[in-house]
């Protein structure tokens, strides 16, 4: 929370930019480049069939480091967003609901990798229903999330004085942004 705090805090002085968590994001991606360039190594990308038992003891290993970067890619994405968004829109219902969005994204974040690392871990729990059942959470929440995000901004669009087909357009762009 004191994070979030900060971050708010920071966007309001103009410190902290959405070009500033779109470097984070490009950073966690490269990240994500390295551990699946180093994850090719022990069968990932490849048959089944085509993988020994050795690169598969391996593999699930390094599933776990796969997964976060895999959880936190998105969130940080969705949080650059909504940094926008804030900057974007002064009123106060907006924002607020901006700082919700943020918090549950940080939070669901955040649950499922502790969940990842810790219940679900692929070294320790062997039945793979634990990682289907958190994937599935986190695409339905990661939707859900999305939907939210592209709804935020249509009242800002709703009270511009422009005509219909450039709001219409504007809402496109910002729909496109948030893809």
């Amino acid at each position: 929370m004191r994070w979030l705090s900060l971050v708010g805090w920071g966007v309001l002085r103009g410190w902290y930019s959405p070009s500033n968590v779109g470097f984070d994001v490009r950073l966690r991606k490269l990240k994500n480049h390295l551990i699946e360039t180093v994850a090719f190594q022990f069968g990932f990308g490849q048959h089944l069939w085509n993988v020994t038992v050795d690169q598969m003891m391996n593999y699930s290993r390094m599933l776990v480091g796969i997964m976060v970067v895999y959880v936190w890619t998105p969130a940080l994405a969705k949080l650059s967003l909504l940094a926008l968004y804030f900057r974007l829109n002064p009123d106060s219902k907006i924002r607020g609901c901006i700082y919700a969005l943020s918090v549950l994204i940080v939070g669901y974040s955040l649950a499922i990798t502790i969940v990842a690392a810790g219940p679900c871990n692929p070294q320790t729990h062997t039945d793979q229903k634990c990682l289907t059942d958190l994937n599935l959470f986190m695409a339905i929440i990661n939707i859900l999330t999305d939907a939210m995000i592209l709804c935020l901004p249509i009242p800002m669009l709703y009270a511009l004085m422009l005509p219909m087909k450039q709001k219409i357009l504007l809402g496109m762009v910002f729909a496109l942004g948030s893809g």
